[in-house]
């Protein structure tokens, strides 16, 4: 900033006009320890401020609104010394405030003229902002000095420019003011002074330079008189405070934080955006998504092939990379592929095994040709059937051990039987039932099958099979004989009682009674029930009163 002022050197004239009027009025100045100072001093201690600057009034500009109480010509406080004074009545609480004038702030100590005391005083000076809050009180110390105008300073150290004074009575004690003034550095005379950080001759702020108290502005640099503000670029010389994941921007007097891309915050302070969670990822769907410190990354799934945006099926059965048998069959499939055993072979399709149809039976050999097995299938060869194989049907077996030419050719086993030595065998016992009588009682029992079939045993146990008669009426069955195999599950046995008799004078209505089971691998189990007065009829289960228990069938192994 640099503005020149055009301004009449007032000042060096008001001092020359000052003079003669207190000349003429017996006024002696004084210096800041309150004594006369001679006239032809106190004019060299003014200088000519350069025409092309702006000169700042010292002086009170006027009354402010208000801001009088109890003081006889208060104007005649306003402006230069005159000889003109204003009277504080300090018994009727005499105060004065004082407007410096917008723009004429005060930054240094104040200094009074007064006159017509006649004892020494000690008044009250208090330093206001713009809005008539207080910032600093001091005191100014009034001598006995006889007749003229005579001055003293009031200290002043804060850093806050004051708009307005207030001057207030004194306690048995009346004193005239002729004016008041601001002292120290005059901010916008473009010369740096003590107390002022930098003067570029103008009193506008926010240029490098603030305006009321010639101080440097942050983000400047100020140098020379009149100063020349520079602005600091704090992204280059490392004092900017963005964060590692932030880009840094000068800007006049500043400087900007803004966090980079796959970054968010306020760039002093910059989190890693996760992309793969919060959906704005591109990823294929055929691809992982790992997330990044300000990125992310796309990677395709096993079976893919691409960038991680676009991921394509690889077909593995065609590139080389399969792991199928060599005697499977490869099929692509998406991200993937199978592998299936070729007919003649049996597997998972990675290890594939031949099937020997010569001895499993799947061959397609006639009568009269011999079956030889190969990798993949068999060849049918002309030949004869050497023993002890036996020829059925066109088919060399062996009676011995084939279930379905069981010793001889069409001789098949029934269910549950198998062919040793030419002759089918069950390998098992029946399954039978049998019960030990009880004193005083008729009695049965009934065998509820896994089939839901209803057994009446009532009678001498004769053996049968279960089929007999699908009514279940009348049966008189108490197992399985050889010749049938019982289904496997659960049994049901529940006492059927005829009759009953409890035992003499024991008022007991039940007596107890054990059931034997003969299992078929030949094991017994023996089923401890209680006989009680109630017909079972024709029904069983655990529920029933007359329920003994139950026993479970599982497949045996030959």
């Amino acid at each position: 900033m640099k503005v020149s002022r055009m301004a009449p050197a007032w000042r060096w004239l008001s001092a020359v006009v000052a003079m003669s009027i207190l000349g003429a009025c017996g006024v002696s100045p004084e210096g800041e320890d309150g004594l006369p100072v001679d006239e032809s001093e106190a004019g060299l201690q003014e200088e000519a401020a350069p025409s092309e600057l702006a000169v700042v009034d010292p002086y009170a500009d006027a009354v402010a609104p208000g801001g009088v109480s109890s003081v006889l010509n208060p104007q005649n406080a306003v402006g230069a010394p005159d000889g003109n004074v204003a009277t504080m009545l300090a018994l009727l609480g005499g105060s004065l405030v004082l407007d410096m004038g917008a723009g004429e702030e005060g930054t240094g100590p104040l200094r009074v003229y007064y006159q017509g005391l006649t004892v020494v005083l000690v008044a009250t000076v208090e330093f206001l902002r713009a809005d008539m809050s207080l910032i600093a009180t001091g005191q100014a110390q009034f001598l006995n000095l006889g007749s003229g105008t005579f001055s003293t300073l009031v200290p002043y150290s804060s850093t806050t420019p004051y708009r307005y004074v207030r001057l207030r009575g004194v306690v048995l004690g009346v004193y005239m003011v002729d004016a008041v003034e601001a002292t120290g550095p005059l901010c916008g005379d473009g010369r740096v002074t003590a107390g002022e950080g930098c003067d570029d001759g103008n009193r506008v702020s926010k240029d490098g330079c603030t305006g009321t108290t010639c101080r440097v502005e942050p983000g400047f640099t100020c140098q020379g008189q009149p100063s020349v503000c520079t602005d600091i670029n704090e992204c280059a010389n490392g004092t900017a405070t963005c964060s590692v994941n932030a880009t840094c921007t000068n800007t006049r007097g500043s400087y900007t934080c803004t966090c980079k891309a796959g970054y968010t915050g306020n760039g002093k302070t910059c989190t890693d955006i996760n992309e793969c969670t919060n959906g704005t990822a591109t990823c294929s769907v055929n691809a992982t998504c790992a997330n990044t410190q300000g990125s992310y990354t796309c990677t395709c799934k096993s079976g893919y092939s691409g960038n991680g945006r676009t991921c394509n099926d690889i077909n593995e059965c065609t590139n080389g990379t399969a792991t199928c048998s060599v005697n499977a069959t490869c099929s692509n499939t998406q991200g993937s592929y199978t592998c299936a055993c070729k007919p003649g072979y049996s597997g998972d399709g990675r290890t594939c095994n031949d099937i020997n149809e010569c001895t499993n039976g799947t061959h397609t050999c006639q009568p009269g040709q011999r079956c030889v097995n190969r990798a993949g299938g068999f060849d049918c060869v002309p030949g004869s059937c050497p023993p002890p194989l036996v020829l059925c049907g066109g088919l060399c077996v062996n009676a011995s051990t084939d279930g379905t030419n069981c010793g001889c050719c069409g001789n098949r086993c029934g269910t549950g039987k198998t062919c040793s030595a030419g002759v089918c065998t069950s390998g098992a016992s029946p399954l039978a039932f049998s019960e030990t009588s009880v004193e005083n009682t008729s009695s049965g029992f009934i065998v509820r099958t896994p089939t839901g079939l209803l057994v009446d045993y009532s009678d001498e146990g004769i053996i049968t099979t279960e089929g007999a008669d699908a009514s279940g009426r009348g049966l008189e069955v108490a197992g399985w004989s050889i010749d049938g195999e019982p289904p496997m599950g659960t049994y049901d046995l529940c006492r059927k009682t005829a009759s009953f008799e409890g035992t003499p004078g024991s008022g007991n209505a039940k007596a107890p009674f054990p059931l034997r089971v003969t299992l078929p691998d030949g094991q017994e189990r023996v089923l401890t029930g209680t006989v009680i007065d109630v017909r079972v009829g024709a029904t069983c289960s655990p529920l029933h009163p007359s329920y003994v228990g139950s026993i479970t069938l599982e497949p045996y192994e030959e």
